[in-house]
Parts: C-alpha cells; structure tokens; sequence
C-alpha cells in the first residue's frame, strides 16, 4: 500500500510543501536532497543510497542540490489528497 513516486528535481530545484496523515519514505537515487521539516524547523541532507522517513502530520519539503537530485518513494498508505488535481476539470 506504498506510494511509489518518481521525482526528479533539477539544479536547485524544490517540492512543494507536503504534509500527510501518515507517514512518508523516500529513497534518494542520485544528488543530494535537503530535507527540510517545516515543524521542528530542521533539515538534513540525504545523498545517494540515503533514506528518510516523515512522520505522520510533518510539513516538509525536499530540495536538490546543484547537481540536481531522484528520489523515490511517498506516503504509506497512498495520500489521495496527492491526486485532487488530477481529477478536477
């Protein structure tokens, strides 16, 4: 019941802020992704082969470092709140 996205963030690039009912995995691929958690107002940066878990409820927001970064991963289970946009017209 994982969400598995794909995300690619280009030089500099960053997510939109997120935040979920329940937790969220990723998998950072390639680059270096700086992890930010708008809650406690920390971040920490997460390389190649590196993982990191967001607790349920915690704003965050990833961005790449100059290289750019490809992560995998999402909320568990899947945030149906992710697709809304997809399904309004």
């Amino acid at each position: 019941m994982r969400s598995m996205h794909r995300i690619s963030l280009g030089h500099g690039g960053v997510t939109a802020s997120m935040q979920h009912p329940m937790e969220a995995v990723y998998y950072v691929i390639s680059g270096e992704v700086d992890v930010e958690d708008l809650v406690a107002n920390t971040r920490q940066l997460v390389g190649p082969g590196g993982m990191f878990l967001v607790d349920p409820w915690t704003a965050y927001r990833m961005s790449a470092s100059s290289e750019g970064a490809e992560l995998v991963g999402g909320p568990c289970p899947a945030d149906p709140t992710l697709y809304d946009a997809l399904w309004s017209a």
